[in-house]
């Protein structure tokens, strides 16, 4: 390379000036920031516990096409029969499988399927399962928005003497398959429904996470497995990918999201990569 940087014009391949290049950098890390801003906006607009009100960590996920909005038709893009057949039928996890979402409800930015809400028997406001919670919107523009209310959940420890009866911990295994499925189902939207086989961005956000565990010091705690808690209040990671990436290789797109995560809870070597379990 001659230390010179080109870019394309629509007068072709031109010599960019330095003045130039700092304009392009700052737009791409404008273009990040307003991205993670949408993600973080999430747990406002979308979540329907009251930051108040939540016992858990929860997480989020954004999906967005990397060429801009997308014409989507959001009417018949979205059931439950659909997720179940795209991601596949997994063995049981404690936190909720996406694919359980099943309970259409009217949004006015897309179309939303949801799992873990239903209405009081009184007739008054909604009964919500935090730890089955996943509200998952498809919206006008052809992003992919979830909330998920267990990012982190209250597990009996095996061992009493070692501290409290329940502890809040992050399940690893289910957080990289948790985000595989989103992916799958991300590939199956864009190509079925929006008419867009183009790059995507991804976001994946957990909050309230700062000294908070991994399940394997709690299962693994009698081999002397001694993990520290998460050293942030949140976890926040995005990535783009291509189409093919997200249709053929989910686990890993799934993966370079949640490394820095596993990373910081001591337990990246024992699950990464990562190989999705069947039945």
């Amino acid at each position: 390379m001659d230390g010179r940087y080109w870019g394309r014009t629509c007068n072709g391949r031109q010599l960019l000036t330095d003045q130039q290049i700092r304009e392009v950098m700052l737009a791409r890390r404008v273009d990040t920031e307003r991205f993670e801003s949408r993600l973080r906006s999430i747990a406002g607009n979308l979540d329907p516990v009251p930051a108040s009100d939540r016992k858990n960590g929860h997480l989020y996920l954004l999906a967005e096409p990397a060429a801009g909005p997308v014409a989507a038709p959001v009417l018949r893009c979205l059931d439950a029969v659909t997720l179940q057949r795209v991601i596949g039928i997994e063995p049981d996890h404690d936190p909720p499988l996406l694919q359980r979402s099943a309970t259409h409800r009217a949004h006015p930015d897309g179309r939303l399927l949801t799992a873990g809400v239903r209405k009081n028997t009184s007739g008054s406001g909604l009964s919500i399962a935090e730890d089955d919670l996943v509200w998952l919107l498809v919206t006008d523009a052809g992003a992919v928005e979830l909330a998920c209310g267990a990012g982190t959940t209250a597990q009996r420890t095996k061992f009493l003497f070692t501290g409290p009866e329940f502890e809040q911990v992050v399940n690893p295994p289910w957080v990289v398959e948790f985000v595989t499925s989103f992916c799958l189902l991300v590939a199956h939207l864009g190509e079925q429904h929006l008419a867009y086989t183009g790059p995507w961005r991804l976001g994946l956000l957990i909050d309230r996470l700062a000294g908070i565990r991994a399940t394997d010091a709690i299962e693994d705690f009698e081999f002397g497995l001694d993990l520290e808690g998460f050293p942030s209040p949140e976890y926040l990671e995005t990535a783009p990918c291509s189409f093919a990436e997200l249709r053929h290789s989910s686990a890993e797109v799934a993966g370079r999201l949640a490394e820095r995560l596993l990373r910081g809870l001591g337990v990246s070597e024992s699950h990464l990569p990562y190989e999705r379990s069947t039945c």
